[in-house]
């Protein structure tokens, strides 16, 4: 078999799991030419590719707080609104356009009521409105729990 050109039935005896034709095992001969044809027969194979099993490193759990860190780099850049809902009142389109300046709008939660902290207008927490510095805040005093969070979904 010539290094640039492979035959039919070279082809084919690769592809059945043998070699191709060419220097063969040797039939019965002495010693010395035995020899001589098999160190034919290894360097002409020399050049076949051998398949050889793949080998991985070992897989390694990262660690909770790696996992956590992990998981909460992927969403920094996320938009989220968060609004805080005092209460809500629902108005005819009419009602609304006589509204004015020095208006009251009676809501339906009573004073003192802890207000919403909705994010994506999803309920996430209940606090109180404290005033900072003549700026207005919000005091978290509870934080909606899964069950209720699922309850408010439906």
């Amino acid at each position: 078999m010539s290094q640039d050109n492979l035959s039919q039935e070279d082809i084919d005896a690769l592809l059945a799991g043998g070699v191709p034709s060419g220097p063969t095992k040797p039939a019965e001969v002495s010693p010395v030419a035995k020899s001589d044809q098999i160190q034919d027969y290894e360097e002409q194979t020399k050049s076949y590719a051998v398949a050889k099993p793949l080998q991985f490193s070992p897989l390694v759990a990262p660690s909770k707080k790696e996992k956590m860190s992990h998981n909460i780099d992927l969403i920094l850049d996320v938009n989220v609104e968060l609004s805080a809902e005092l209460g809500r009142k629902t108005m005819m389109i009419k009602d609304i356009l006589e509204l004015g300046s020095g208006s009251i709008l009676e809501l339906n939660k009573l004073a003192g009521e802890p207000v919403d902290l909705l994010v994506n207008n999803k309920l996430l927490a209940r606090g109180e409105v404290v005033v900072i510095n003549e700026n207005f805040g919000i005091r978290i005093i509870d934080i909606v729990g899964p069950e209720q969070r699922i309850k408010n979904l439906k």
